[in-house]
């Protein structure tokens, strides 16, 4: 026998939205979401990124059990990587889920960018599980070597 009934699950889930949507995530990124394929040769000369601003909460300093710093003959490059929550309701609400509620992204060929540092993501997983549904999903993200020339992101 649980201890939550139903109308306590439902409670749960309207708190950690009303939470997540009113207080805590208020990280403001930048998803730089694909919005062409590859031209029919295969070539990706015409690539465009949809720029679409989405709220987050952002765990940075995620990964440091182990040096994320990679030593280079020019110095060293920052490969630190971070998570950020976001809210599947909020997620939904501005359709960005598939049919199955996954977040509809490509993690290989989007970007995310916060605080002007671009980063790619490494994995997502749904979390904050409630009775029946998961209610967030974190993307842990890793940062992007610094682009320069034309490609520079501001």
């Amino acid at each position: 026998m649980g201890f939550l009934s139903a109308a306590d699950w439902q409670e749960y889930k309207d708190c950690i939205n009303e939470f997540n949507l009113d207080d805590s995530h208020k990280q403001v990124m930048t998803w730089k979401r694909l919005a062409t394929n590859l031209n029919r040769w295969g070539e990706d000369d015409n690539v465009v990124h949809a720029d679409v601003q989405l709220n987050c909460l952002v765990q940075y300093n995620y990964f440091k059990s182990w040096p994320t710093n990679q030593t280079t003959v020019s110095g060293e490059i920052d490969k630190e990587s971070l998570l950020i929550w976001l809210n599947i309701k909020y997620l939904g609400d501005a359709g960005y889920l598939t049919a199955n509620g996954q977040f509809n992204f490509r993690p290989g060929e989007d970007r995310f960018i916060i605080k002007g540092e671009v980063y790619k993501a490494l994995g997502d997983s749904q979390a904050a599980q409630a009775s029946d549904e998961p209610l967030e999903i974190f993307i842990v993200l890793k940062k992007e070597e610094t682009e320069t020339g034309d490609l520079v992101y501001e």
